[in-house]
């Protein structure tokens, strides 16, 4: 799920 594009596992979590 990295929408956000943080370039981890489920980076919904890890808005960076």
């Amino acid at each position: 799920a990295s929408f956000d594009g943080g370039g981890g596992t489920d980076a919904f979590l890890l808005e960076e």
